[in-house]
């Protein structure tokens, strides 16, 4: 369990994180139908691993979509390190 104003993301002010949560749970809720057409997309549409180059473009046009700006690797999916963490990254 996370302590109040210790989370794994953000660090500060409880009420602000617990704002930020609620705002995320509230984005996810009413992209719930677009998440689930994502999902089903994806799993009718499944490609070899490191060959990902489908569900790639479908990631960064939804994460353009969403007002983010992916940087994608010109030579397609790789590994990535997240907060010093490898883990398989898109």
């Amino acid at each position: 369990m996370v302590e109040p104003g210790r989370g794994l993301l953000f660090d500060g002010d409880a009420r602000k994180q617990a704002g930020t949560h609620d705002a995320i749970a509230q984005s996810i809720w009413e992209m719930q139908d677009q998440l689930t057409e994502w999902r089903r997309h994806l799993h009718m549409n499944s490609e070899l691993s490191d060959k990902e180059f489908n569900t790639q473009k479908l990631l960064i046009e939804a994460l353009t979509d969403l007002g983010l700006k992916p940087k994608p690797k010109p030579f397609g999916p790789s590994t990535g390190v997240i907060n010093g963490n490898k883990l398989r990254a898109i």
